[in-house]
């Protein structure tokens, strides 16, 4: 029911332990548990015995009577066939410390700590990065007041993710499916040309499966490997939506985004636009914290003629990236897109910001190249060179990390 994940500056996390098995507990009043709500219907409170040896057991009763209760007045989006959500987990531990804060004369490392990350304010994240789990639907009212980064830089330190009560309802689910599991293995399918062949067949089938999947999610479908990266996402829809609330957020499979990225990724191997746009588009709304979609996204809208919208996409990048690689290529975007637009005195500038830092880019100095012929010969710098007439510079295609899509 739990393992040890550690919170960072990054918000990094590690598995260190499982737990031990559990075994149920009757349903009822619990002695020492004052003003406990009655769970109804077939729900089951399962207890982890080895864990409940210890002063903190009675607020881990209250946890799992309130869990089970809230469930019976609010279940999860239809997806989530479980007793276990976000706001589910969040009632439960204001429940539990509710209790824990009347008990002055024992002590829990772990409850104190959380008392105190509660009196910060602080309780969504840890409810979301310390327990966080695919299939969960987080609302965006709640994602709109996300203080992550806060909440790693005051509480690093390790944490348990143990529970010591689960709730089993009818569908005998202890937790959600993860939504796109069943998709490709992104291991077998990785980000380059030699992939856009393989498994077309399987990946089309994913795509039809979440059709049917999609629309019983509780929110906009968000594609994590972990918590932390959940929570990366989270804090840039809520960037991305300015002044608005939000949507709701379900975390989905890391599947879903990886074969959206690839297909986009894909099309615009084969310069089909349409798709790529499409497709990119979908990959950016999985995955909103990721910079290679959203720059391979500013791309295609580019070719197809959308640079304003191309260009918003580089500029997020270049606003939110701590990466120098990335922040490289994303001026680079910049410079072609502007270069498009016929912006060159702009143009140059991001090639030359590029340049501060990625000294020697040979695309950066073709393309300015380009620029300073451009603005030699305003209005015929796209023609085609006559014949006897020196070729224009070939494209050079680099890439400044191993594994990163190249610039185009």
């Amino acid at each position: 029911m739990g393992r040890r994940r550690r919170v960072g500056l990054a918000l990094a996390v590690t598995a260190l332990s499982a737990c031990a098995g559990s075994k149920p507990a009757e349903r009822g009043a619990t002695p020492g548990a004052p003003n406990a709500p009655e769970a109804k219907g077939n729900n089951e409170v399962i207890v982890n015995p080895q864990a409940m040896q210890g002063p903190a057991s009675g607020a881990w009763l209250i946890y799992g009577m309130v869990k089970a209760a809230e469930y019976d007045k609010h279940r999860p989006p239809p997806a989530n066939e479980s007793a276990d959500d976000f706001h589910l987990e969040l009632a439960a531990r204001e429940a539990m410390l509710d209790v824990w804060g009347e008990k002055r004369d024992v002590r829990d490392a772990e409850l104190d700590r959380l008392t105190a990350i509660r009196k910060a304010g602080f309780l969504p994240e840890f409810v979301i990065v310390i327990q966080g789990r695919p299939g969960w639907t987080v609302p965006g009212a709640a994602i709109a007041k996300l203080r992550l980064e806060e909440f790693a830089e005051k509480f690093a330190g390790e944490y348990s993710s143990e529970r010591a009560v689960v709730i089993k309802p009818a569908s005998g689910k202890l937790f959600p499916d993860v939504p796109g599991a069943d998709f490709p293995d992104p291991r077998q399918l990785p980000i380059a040309p030699s992939s856009c062949r393989l498994a077309v067949d399987e990946r089309r089938a994913a795509w039809e499966r979440w059709k049917a999947i999609a629309p019983r999610l509780g929110g906009q479908p968000i594609s994590a490997s972990s918590p932390p990266q959940f929570g990366r996402h989270l804090v840039a829809l809520k960037r991305d939506a300015g002044s608005a609330q939000p949507r709701d957020a379900t975390w989905v499979s890391e599947r879903v985004g990886h074969l959206a990225f690839l297909d986009g990724y894909c099309a615009v191997e084969a310069r089909n636009w349409p798709v790529a746009v499409e497709m990119l588009g979908r990959t950016v709304a999985l995955s909103p914290a990721s910079a290679d979609p959203r720059l391979e996204l500013a791309g295609a809208l580019t070719m197809s003629g959308r640079h304003e919208e191309g260009l918003r996409h580089a500029d997020a990048v270049i606003a939110t990236t701590k990466d120098g690689c990335t922040a490289g290529i994303a001026w680079r975007k910049r410079g072609y897109i502007l270069i498009e637009m016929e912006a060159f005195e702009a143009a140059r500038a991001a090639y030359e910001k590029s340049l501060t830092i990625d000294p020697g880019n040979p695309i950066a100095l073709s393309e300015l190249k380009t620029i300073e012929k451009a603005m030699k010969q305003p209005g015929d710098w796209r023609k085609k060179p006559q014949p006897g007439q020196p070729a224009f510079d070939p494209i050079v295609l680099t890439t400044c990390r191993q594994g990163k899509p190249a610039d185009k």
